[in-house]
């Protein structure tokens, strides 16, 4: 559910739809979690379950909250020239630079709602990076507009928008998740009430704001452009929203796994389309439209360090690298407590280079919330370099082991432990509990 994007009176329809969906479409064996996007980022409201009647409860319990764009009257600082002669110079004057005021602020609002969901699907990949197969996120909201070059917004989404939008689009792609976005609001006649001034002359005072009606639509094309790069379709103009949500899990019932091993033409860092086709009469082949090379020479070190500290403060546990974290014993120092921990990883869960002198490297990190969440000590470390081949055998047979401490205060604490491999960029973290005495 997409608390953020999604006006209130849609948020409760689109959770009773849900809820009429969970009663009748899902089946024993199909696990299913509850997610909201909110001001706050994600939230997980239950975790992977196969018993409908435990999520329809924790559905009940989900509170709607008034989403940014009802407070921020993107509709209402529209003056159109006839408007403007009718005020007085001064009059105008101001009203011109309090709509311009209110598109800058309305604009900034949009960013940060852009910038949270694209954060917030990133998490979702990671978190469920580590499960095998296809998987289905059908993501109930009114969305927004994503098109960088909108003529009708002056306060363009500028190119650090596209930036989190690879990063969510590759971590989906790489997570192997399907994107089935459904309009919360169902369908929407805007034309209806589409009052203002089509020459846009108001425009050229930089007072303009983007027509509902065009706002809709290009937010529609939008929702359909995430589809399309996950392999997901849209469900968009239609009031039947508990038909939607199951349409969707009927569609990934069934799927093929294809792939194929990118040559040296095709290794461009940007983005590259794709397309798959099936030699049959009146069949179409829904996939991902594309596929997305990275950089390595652009803003790597920021969005690690962004990437990393995103996955220590995230609610979802990542699961992109299996581990197995123990507490060993506790030692005193100057007041402080010091706790002892291994963390040991199985060999599936980090790359290995056999063609580089077995080079292997992790970053691990851990950082100490108390109860109440607020964040303190954390220690963060690099473990690098070239096994040997008997090394390779005993972690073959027994797993890699890494033992370390963190210093804490006494009191009781939640412990995140979160280990990147840098050689494929995968994410794994997991708390555990801790009382420092």
């Amino acid at each position: 559910m997409d608390l953020l994007n999604t006006p209130f009176l849609s948020q409760a329809r689109a959770r009773n739809e849900m809820l009429d969906f969970l009663s009748k479409s899902l089946t024993l064996n199909e696990p299913a979690a509850l997610l909201a996007i909110t001001n706050e980022g994600i939230r997980e409201i239950h975790p992977f379950t196969t018993d409908t009647k435990v999520l329809m409860a924790a559905l009940r319990c989900v509170r709607g909250k008034v989403s940014p764009i009802e407070t921020t009257g993107s509709d209402g600082n529209y003056l159109n020239e006839q408007e403007l002669k009718e005020v007085a110079q001064e009059e105008g004057a101001l009203a011109a630079l309090e709509a311009k005021s209110n598109a800058v602020f309305n604009d900034v609002q949009q960013r940060n709602a852009i910038r949270s969901t694209m954060m917030a699907m990133e998490q979702v990949a990671q978190a469920y990076a580590g499960i095998p197969g296809r998987k289905t996120m059908l993501w109930a909201t009114s969305g927004f507009p994503f098109l960088l070059d909108d003529p009708w917004n002056r306060q363009s989404a500028g190119t650090d928008m596209i930036h989190y939008y690879k990063h969510a689009w590759r971590a989906m792609s790489d997570a192997n998740i399907a994107i089935y976005p459904i309009t919360a609001e169902g369908l929407v006649n805007y034309e209806y009430e589409r009052s203002f001034d089509v020459t846009r002359a108001g425009m050229r005072r930089g007072v303009s704001r983007m027509p509902s009606m065009d706002r809709y639509r290009l937010t529609v094309d939008s929702l359909r452009n995430f589809a399309d790069a996950t392999g997901g379709k849209a469900c968009v103009d239609r009031n039947d929203l508990s038909k939607c949500f199951a349409e969707a899990r009927q569609d990934s019932k069934q799927y093929y796994l294809m792939g194929f091993y990118l040559g040296s033409e095709t290794r461009k860092p940007g983005c590259h389309k794709l397309k798959v086709q099936v030699n049959r009469e009146r069949v179409t082949a829904r996939s991902r439209s594309g596929y997305l090379v990275g950089d390595p020479k652009n803003g790597g070190l920021h969005d690690l360090e962004v990437q990393l500290a995103t996955a220590l403060i995230s609610p979802l546990d990542y699961t992109g690298v299996a581990m197995d974290v123990r507490w060993l014993g506790q030692t005193q120092d100057n007041g402080k407590t010091k706790a002892q921990f291994a963390v040991k990883l199985p060999i599936s869960a980090f790359t290995i280079d056999v063609t580089n002198k077995n080079a292997f490297s992790l970053r691990i990190a851990a950082m100490a919330f108390t109860l109440q969440g607020k964040p303190g000590p954390e220690i963060s470390k690099v473990v690098m370099g070239n096994l040997k081949a008997e090394s390779v055998a005993e972690i073959t047979a027994g797993g890699f082991t890494y033992k370390d401490e963190i210093s804490v205060p006494p009191g009781k604490y939640n412990v995140r432990f979160m280990i990147r491999d840098n050689q494929r960029g995968r994410l794994g973290t997991v708390s555990a509990p801790l009382e420092a005495k």
